[in-house]
């Protein structure tokens, strides 16, 4: 059969090679690396919690893990990052749901692990790349050594009305552009109402455009829609009409399938 590279060919053709693909796989019943039930953390919002409708509803289909914190612990924004960074490493999700305030937490985190994992030799990444926890693959030293702490998380990600762009995009242009990007290999599903009068939805769209590889050899990735904005119109902060329906169950689906494409571009993480 001969080799197709995906990336020369037309958009169109490009995604029906993939369906064409995906398609002989199942019909051979090739084992892949799509879970078949995924496990899902949520990281909510700065004043909500695990009772949140949009976790309540995904917990219907899948084994989800949420840790709480209070809006007073939000505050100190590195604290919450290290409380999600350990849930991350005792929970091993295939997938996490960041909302809002999470949704800022779920990118950090999945910056500073894409960041350890694509450091140069010389760097000091080897180390920080050894703690970095790759969805659907075994970290050998976490499990070896717990006390180790997790730099960071690389896999499939759903954000709901994230307000990193708020937190970060009000700084200078050097050190915006170092903090508001997406890694353009790990699949996102980015939700935003078009009435959310907390965060603008000109920031998700933002998020969505600013999309950063350090990795040479890849397949133009966001051309294969690995990154993917839903603008929901009407919709406010809160993105009720996720709590219902089926919306939320297709953007699992969706990332998730996408990273057995994507994950195969993420360097593996090496003992130091």
């Amino acid at each position: 059969m001969p080799k197709v590279f995906l990336h020369l060919l037309p958009l169109r053709r490009r995604r029906l090679h993939v369906l064409q693909f995906t398609a002989l796989r199942n019909s051979l019943g090739i084992m892949t690396g799509v879970p078949d039930h995924p496990r899902i953390l949520y990281i909510h919002g700065r004043v909500s919690s695990k009772t949140t409708p949009k976790l309540q509803h995904l917990s219907t289909r899948y084994h989800t893990h949420c840790v709480e914190y209070t809006p007073e612990q939000a505050q100190d924004y590195g604290w919450v990052v290290r409380q999600q960074a350990q849930a991350i490493r005792d929970f091993q999700p295939d997938v996490v749901v960041g909302s809002s305030y999470g949704g800022s937490v779920a990118i950090t985190l999945c910056q500073r692990g894409y960041d350890a994992l694509t450091a140069k030799s010389g760097d000091d990444g080897g180390k920080r790349a050894a703690r970095v926890l790759v969805a659907g693959r075994r970290n050998s030293v976490l499990e070896s050594d717990k006390n180790a702490e997790l730099v960071g998380w690389v896999g499939p990600t759903i954000l709901l009305a994230q307000a990193h762009v708020r937190k970060f995009g009000a700084l200078d242009d050097a050190h915006r552009e170092a903090n508001v990007w997406w890694p353009a290999e790990v699949p996102a599903d980015m939700f935003h109402g078009t009435k959310d009068d907390v965060i603008p939805v000109e920031d998700t769209k933002l998020l969505a455009h600013s999309l950063k590889s350090k990795i040479k050899l890849r397949i133009k990735s966001p051309v294969m829609g690995f990154i993917e904005f839903k603008e929901l119109p009407g919709e406010e902060h809160r993105l009720e009409s996720l709590a219902s329906g089926d919306q939320l169950f297709q953007a699992v689906a969706r990332v998730t399938e996408r990273w057995e494409h994507g994950r195969s571009l993420i360097p593996e993480p090496v003992s130091p």
